[in-house]
């Protein structure tokens, strides 16, 4: 006879409280039951039908911050059957952020809308969940104002070779006179920026894939004349 995981067809119990359902125990299907503080087993020569699982997929915004993603611990993503076998996480197209997945890990390599796909395993007892898709949403993270930069006045004639020094060789640095609308690049790999007269300059770090644009530190070039 067939009969459907966690079911009780053609069961009869006695008494009529106890708790009885068609099941599975390792390798044998038979009867599951609970009798108040008494439970146990009864194989049989049944065949179990796996039950199915439910999985439903939402969506979740999340604020970029440096690290890869745990999947499994964005709860408004999706919700899982406490009985679905093993996860397996994948980007789908349509999205607007770029990255990928190891594992439950998703790492993002341009921030932005990400369609993610996720299907269980079969166990013994349960069938294989339908690929639910769900909306993550990466919002670029910020960035702290630059540290240990430092003025050196301008000096001569020209009072135009005053410097900013201090930058990390390894980020991308923008500036601008406190009074100015607009940023002025500054070239990568560079330690220090040149050719400033006397002034308030704020610089900060470029916006990138990942971050959006910094908090600007300020600092202010002095004149030294001979």
């Amino acid at each position: 006879r067939n009969y459907d995981y966690g079911t009780s067809r053609h069961i009869v119990k006695s008494p009529s409280s106890a708790t009885a359902t068609w099941g599975v125990q390792g390798s044998e299907k038979g009867i599951l039951y609970i009798n108040g503080s008494n439970s146990g087993f009864i194989p049989l020569e049944v065949n179990i039908n796996r039950a199915n699982v439910t999985n439903s997929a939402g969506s979740q915004t999340i604020t970029y911050a440096g690290s890869s993603i745990n999947l499994p611990n964005l709860n408004s993503l999706f919700s899982v059957d406490a009985n679905a076998g093993t996860r397996t996480y994948t980007i789908e197209s349509g999205g607007t952020g770029t990255g990928s997945i190891s594992g439950s890990t998703l790492i993002v390599t341009k921030a932005g809308t990400f369609r993610i796909g996720l299907t269980t395993a079969a166990t013994d007892t349960h069938n294989a969940g339908t690929k639910v898709i769900g909306t993550l949403t990466v919002n670029k993270g910020s960035q702290a104002a630059p540290t240990g930069l430092s003025a050196v006045d301008a000096t001569g004639d020209s009072l135009s070779d005053g410097k900013i020094a201090g930058l990390d060789a390894d980020k991308l640095y923008e500036y601008k006179e406190s009074t100015d609308t607009a940023y002025t690049t500054v070239a990568a790999n560079s330690t220090e920026i040149t050719g400033l007269g006397q002034g308030t300059y704020l610089v900060r770090l470029r916006a990138n894939d990942l971050y959006n644009a910094g908090t600007d530190a300020s600092v202010t070039v002095g004149v030294t004349k001979a």
